[in-house]
């Protein structure tokens, strides 16, 4: 059972009914998005076709009696939409009261061999729902300024930070330090509270080494983020992981594909992390490789017991949690380009005063009769329906 800290008044709010402004704005902001080919982060429901055994399997996984199986990954080809899919999740688990994080793993700054590396990139990209805060640091400053909420954050990082390294110290030192400038009215609040933030946030560590110790530390870190969300009355946290498929891309050796592979079991089987859900995109072909490389995945020297590397390996060769990407055959892209059009109609009403039947019958023909990715589609779409648009401008 999760506990629930007071902290003093920073409690979850329920999103606030968005004014006429923001209203008309959203669908605009979605737009833009899709005509610059990015998946969209809004509207996302109303922009997917043929999803449904993906809603059902993502149900399940936010199903707050769930600890059986606690990530799934999304399978596709590039271009068929495993970025949209992530952030469709990542609205469906905030409307079931989930705070998220997102991280691309294509890149050295955050590839998961490294978890001291990819935590500040990780968590900085922190939604929680109800609250306005743009990233982890912004909300942790906001508690911080706060005698109550300092001290509730402070129980936390002592129930999960039990290293004897410099930083646990240090961390807790300017905690025990803040909270007395918050008693005494001291200079010195701002300094202790930069340095707080700077390591709960994960910035002390970044670039550090991926021993042990600092591997459990990072982990620690996450756990302390994890705990903040559900003591202000969320469910837990999904971690949204895109490009996994650079394990084997990117990472040059089986050395550090060992270090990707121990990172995910911690996220994904270790019990610290009971209130985690991990949705991991990966290339069809990286899944393969993945389920084919389980039973080689033994655990090597210097793993903690936080990265049960075999049990996530039998986890895989038992049941891979998997969902594919919709492939959309031509009635599923058909059905597409009707939702894309809707919306777009209803963001641009007097489109419709001068619509053209069959200008969109030869454009829909010609684009369902073409194998283009799902992503080129809605950008293809996009580009059609400002052609009429700027016709009659």
């Amino acid at each position: 059972m999760k506990e629930q800290l007071s902290f003093a008044g920073y409690g979850l709010r329920s999103p606030r009914r968005p004014d006429i402004q923001t209203r008309n704005v959203s669908p605009l902001r979605t737009i833009y998005r899709l005509r610059s080919g990015l998946p969209p982060a809004e509207h996302l429901q109303d922009l997917t076709t043929g999803a449904e055994a993906l809603l059902a399997r993502s149900r399940s996984l936010f199903d707050t009696g769930n600890d059986t199986v606690r990530w799934m990954q999304v399978t596709g080809d590039y271009g068929q939409g495993k970025s949209h899919t992530l952030t469709l999740l990542k609205e469906l688990a905030q409307q079931q009261n989930y705070a998220t994080c997102y991280l691309s793993c294509d890149g050295s700054a955050s590839a998961l061999n490294h978890p001291q590396r990819f935590l500040p990139v990780l968590v900085s990209t922190l939604t929680v729902p109800g609250h306005t805060n743009n990233g982890y640091q912004d909300l942790l400053f906001e508690l911080l300024g706060n005698r109550e909420s300092a001290e509730a954050l402070n129980k936390i990082v002592h129930r999960r930070v039990s290293g004897s390294h410099t930083l646990a110290a240090a961390l807790r030192w300017h905690l025990a330090q803040l909270l007395q400038a918050h008693r005494t009215i001291s200079d010195d609040r701002a300094r202790h509270t930069q340095a707080v933030v700077l390591t709960l946030s994960g910035q002390s560590i970044r670039h550090r080494s991926g021993a042990p110790p600092m591997r459990r530390f990072a982990y620690e870190l996450l756990q302390v983020t994890v705990d903040v969300v559900t003591s202000l009355g969320g469910n837990g946290l999904v971690l949204l992981v895109d490009e996994l498929e650079s394990i084997y891309t990117k990472l040059p050796n089986s050395r550090s594909r060992h270090g990707a592979y121990r990172v995910l079991a911690a996220l994904c089987e270790s019990p610290v992390f009971t209130h985690c859900r991990i949705v991991l995109a990966v290339t069809s072909d990286a899944s393969r490789w993945l389920a084919a490389s389980a039973p080689t995945m033994q655990p090597q020297p210097g793993d903690l017991d936080s990265e049960p590397v075999r049990r996530w390996a039998d986890r895989i060769e038992a049941d891979l949690p998997a969902v594919a990407c919709p492939r959309l055959d031509r009635r599923g892209r058909a059905h597409l380009l009707h939702r894309i059009r809707e919306f777009y109609l209803n963001s641009y009403p007097r489109v419709r005063e001068r619509w053209n039947d069959e200008a969109w019958k030869r454009f829909a023909d010609d684009l369902l009769a073409r194998a283009v990715p799902v992503r080129l589609i809605m950008r293809e779409t996009i580009d059609f329906l400002d052609s009429l648009r700027y016709a009659g401008a």
